[in-house]
């Protein structure tokens, strides 16, 4: 990145403390407006699944502790649902699903093609047999997300017309092939703790520092892209990772990370597209030492933070990466590694405690808010 201060380079190294990976260098920095919107028509989504607040995690099937069963067994103690992995629809994700679906546990297909659409690669193929697969098992796939922290790597980083072409070439398929089928997208939107009034703006050296970091960074998540993007009605949903700086960097500035996220997730509810497209959090927990490091009290902010927050802001649900993800070199987990619980994982179980059991194919369990009328609240 080139910064015209040194103020705004530790600016910006700080505010991506809060990443769950590191960005490449970038590209010289393209036009960040995007072209108007064009809609696309669409059956509404079917939400009927999802009364209950979603808590998810990512899981895969080649990746486990023991086996599907015991896995699935222990991750329905502490979530609703789990984001499976799309990879090769054979039996293993069948069994999955069946495992799931005994279990009480919602199916998200948790899919990131956007590598093959930069290269030109046609994705009918992959779409296609997974919109099938969605319909085949709609009583407990009740969702699909896209990608992962879309727009904050190159070329999509630098690249808003890539990132509106991802989205499209997704959604037409999915829209055709799978009617009502939620879409969902993982994508950071960086500037919700720029705004005018978040809590700690000093500490990032006020609002047009704040701002420029994320558009010397990110152009394509400028907020007037991301506005563009979900107003589009490709999407449904959105999973948002705000960008914070240390929690230590928050409490010399007299307030608190709950604070930023409580200000940017009400800040985000009253945004244009807030009305079609619900709102879920995403966190990254998952450890890769041996066990979990943190203490009681740590555990228990991290929910607080994490869970509980978004749930009182009535959002729709958050996804708390990962059950068992092999990630640069290391396994992250939210158990320890020779299997034991921890502080962190007893958190998480004594919060899905407090939910309805999700049984899929009934309506049961609390509506979060819609977007609309949670924003009226705000």
């Amino acid at each position: 990145m080139r910064a015209r201060t040194p103020a705004v380079v530790a600016i910006a190294v700080a505010l991506l403390a809060g990443c769950t990976s590191s960005a490449p260098p970038r590209a010289p920095t393209r036009t960040a407006q995007v072209v108007p919107p064009t809609g696309v028509a669409k059956s509404p989504a079917d939400w009927s699944k999802l009364r209950t607040f979603e808590v998810l995690t990512q899981y895969s099937p080649s990746s486990t502790f023991q086996s599907q069963a015991t896995d699935l067994n222990r991750i329905a103690q502490s979530f609703t649902g789990i984001l499976l992995a799309s990879g090769s629809l054979g039996p293993s994700r069948e069994q999955a699903v069946q495992l799931s679906s005994t279990l009480g546990l919602h199916v998200w297909l948790d899919l990131d093609l956007t590598a093959d659409y930069a290269k030109g690669v046609s994705l009918a193929s992959t779409l296609e047999p997974l919109a099938a697969f969605a319909q085949q098992h709609r009583d407990v796939v009740v969702g699909v997300k896209l990608a992962n922290e879309l727009g904050q790597v190159d070329p999509y980083a630098h690249d808003p017309k890539l990132l509106e072409g991802y989205l499209r070439a997704v959604s037409s398929v999915l829209r055709a092939k799978a009617p009502g089928l939620p879409l969902t997208v993982d994508m950071p939107i960086p500037e919700a703790v720029c705004a005018q009034g978040s809590p700690g703006l000093a500490a990032l050296g006020g609002e047009t520092a704040c701002r420029q970091t994320v558009l010397d960074r990110f152009p394509a998540l400028a907020q007037v892209n991301v506005d563009h993007y979900l107003s589009l009605g490709l999407l449904d949903g959105v999973f948002v990772t705000p960008y914070l700086r240390q929690d230590e960097i928050y409490q010399a500035a007299g307030t608190d990370t709950a604070d930023v996220l409580k200000f940017s997730y009400r800040w985000l509810k009253q945004r244009p597209w807030a009305s079609q497209v619900r709102l879920f959090s995403r966190k990254a927990l998952a450890f890769p030492d041996d066990r979990y490091r943190g203490t009681t009290g740590e555990a228990k902010l991290a929910i607080e933070r994490h869970l509980q927050g978004p749930f009182a802001e009535n959002l729709s649900g958050t996804d708390i990466w990962a059950w068992h993800r092999p990630f640069r070199g290391q396994l992250r987990t939210l158990i320890d590694k020779d299997g034991r619980t921890n502080a962190l994982w007893d958190g998480l179980a004594g919060f899905r405690r407090q939910l309805p059991v999700n049984k899929p194919g009934t309506t049961g369990g609390r509506t979060p808010q819609p977007p609309a009328a949670s924003a009226a609240r705000a």
